[in-house]
């Protein structure tokens, strides 16, 4: 039985996490393509961070809100205060 499953090793990358997460490792290379190496990713919306053990971050998530806040209110400046806090 043959698999043909392959990976796109452009669209991969290699990711630390452990006590050994700072240690360099060298390249390495998936269906004789580099694959770069990234200290966090993006998976189901959520960042997992390199580090020691299994870290999120959720900052980008808090970044999003107020902006779309900051947007709200400053398109509606001349509304009256109470309306434009239940927008």
């Amino acid at each position: 039985m043959k698999l043909t499953l392959k990976f796109n090793a452009k669209k991969s990358c290699w990711f630390k996490v452990g006590w050994h997460f700072a240690e360099n490792i060298g390249n390495l290379q998936l269906d004789h393509c580099e694959v770069a190496w990234s200290n966090k990713i993006k998976y189901l919306g959520i960042f997992v961070v390199s580090d020691k053990c299994f870290n999120l971050d959720f900052l980008w998530i808090t970044h999003k809100f107020y902006a779309a806040a900051n947007a709200i209110f400053s398109h509606t400046k001349y509304v009256h205060e109470l309306p434009r806090l239940f927008i």
